[in-house]
């Protein structure tokens, strides 16, 4: 079946919406979309893509076929989509897909399913960027899940998916995560004065009601008669470690480090073994990470990680910190630590980025080859008298600092509570209309 474009005699372009990077620039979901882009500049498939960069934000990647479009605004969701279609067409694209939650309106859409963390763990689903997501899931056409939980969640929590192709597509490990000679972990421990063995925690550390579950290692080393000869070492997330982690271990020896790549790999590499206690992950970038830095992993046997770990990982009950103490004792024993060092490097290397990024373009190939013009007509019609009416009621620019309090707003959604993320909002809506009568009268 020919593109739409190829029907018109163009060549079909692949555009892709960099709206992720315009937030967040630091996390698994912006490293997933880097390999997949230097991958693609390597293998010569970037010649298709259309990568749409969000207002300066980047990534600017030599080789990658690039073109700057406005900031994402939340109040303006619906002209964007208006926008984004307009980019569409000037770019002959038989195919757009989103780094998050951004819709065209006539042109088919390819959606990376990354999780259903809100869906599944009851996040507040009136916030807009959760409204997006909704429709992001309406609008595609096809999905890439990154995982085959993650795949088993939109079948089952999303109706529009049902029905339609969702293929699975594990991302990768990048090529710097590989272990670290004795004398560059040396090296590590020294510049970080790291004197006692450490069990590592990479990202976020407490996650929406606390499903990242790092508390389970604090409550171990409470009562864990080696704790006070070891130490916790905590590689990003907040800046300063949660109350929550002190109350629990109050003796208990534990930092936070700020590491690029290339020293987390010492890190991974120098470790006890990484301790990865998260109740849900899409799938689990740090447990992949660690493997293949010959870093012994113990997580939990929910959602994606068994599919991740493999039998190379000690499972624990995400809610036993009885378990997990058996667990710090186990990856130290000699033969058993040996054999999941073994296992792992080997489940790594299963993990290559160029192998999932030739995958997934072998997806969107097929995903920008299977529009009729029928099917492009109706899509249009229907989507285009849904944004266009939505569109008229959004403001007619959007206001200052809107991308700032985007960013705040999505972090309260994520990180806090609905009780407690709820009444800020509200907050923030008193001090604009407080704002706005004070410039009135000062107008007067």
């Amino acid at each position: 079946m020919a593109s739409y474009d190829d029907r018109v005699g163009r060549p079909s372009a692949i555009v892709v919406d960099g709206v992720f990077f315009q937030h967040f620039q630091d996390t698994g979901i912006a490293r997933v979309w880097r390999s997949y882009l230097h991958e693609w500049v390597k293998s010569g498939f970037a010649e298709r893509i259309v990568f749409l960069e969000r207002g300066g934000s980047g990534p600017r990647i030599p080789g990658l076929p690039t073109r700057s479009v406005a900031l994402w605004h939340r109040s303006r969701s619906a002209n964007d989509s208006l926008m984004l279609q307009e980019v569409c067409d000037e770019e002959g694209a038989a195919l757009f897909v989103s780094t998050y939650y951004t819709t065209p309106i006539g042109t088919p859409s390819l959606m990376l399913v990354y999780d259903l963390i809100p869906e599944r763990l009851g996040f507040d689903a009136s916030d807009r960027i959760w409204d997006e997501k909704r429709l992001a899931v309406e609008h595609a056409s096809s999905y890439v899940c990154i995982s085959e939980n993650t795949r088993n969640d939109l079948i089952e929590l999303e109706p529009p998916a049902r029905g339609k192709q969702a293929d699975v597509v594990l991302p990768g490990v990048d090529e710097t995560f590989a272990p670290a000679s004795d004398e560059e972990i040396a090296a590590f421990r020294s510049s970080h004065d790291l004197s006692l063995p450490y069990f590592l925690v990479v990202g976020e550390r407490r996650g929406f009601d606390g499903y990242k579950n790092v508390t389970l290692l604090f409550d171990a080393f409470r009562a864990w008669p080696a704790a006070g000869d070891h130490e916790i070492v905590c590689v990003g997330g907040q800046h300063e470690l949660e109350p929550e982690l002190r109350v629990a271990a109050p003796r208990a020896r534990a930092r936070r480090l700020s590491l690029g790549d290339d020293e987390l790999r010492l890190a991974y590499s120098g470790a006890e073994a990484l301790v990865f206690p998260s109740r849900y992950e899409g799938f689990g970038l740090p447990v992949a990470e660690a493997m293949a830095c010959g870093c012994p992993v113990i997580t939990t046997p929910l959602a994606s990680l068994p599919e991740v770990a493999g039998d190379a990982a000690i499972y624990v009950d995400p809610d036993d910190p009885v378990d997990l103490r058996c667990a710090l004792d186990a990856v130290r024993e000699p033969e058993r630590r040996a054999a999941m060092i073994a296992a792992g490097t080997a489940r790594a290397r299963e993990l290559d980025w160029r192998s999932s990024a030739t995958a997934f373009a072998s997806q969107m190939t097929a995903a920008a080859s299977a529009d009729t013009a029928a099917q492009r007509r109706a899509r249009e019609d229907a989507w285009n008298e849904r944004r266009c009416g939505r569109a008229r009621k959004e403001p007619a620019r959007p206001p200052r600092l809107s991308a700032h309090v985007a960013k705040l707003r999505t972090h309260a959604v994520r990180h806090l509570p609905p009780r407690v993320a709820a009444p800020l909002r509200a907050l923030r809506a008193s001090i604009r209309r407080r704002v706005g009568r004070l410039r009135r009268s000062f107008a007067r």
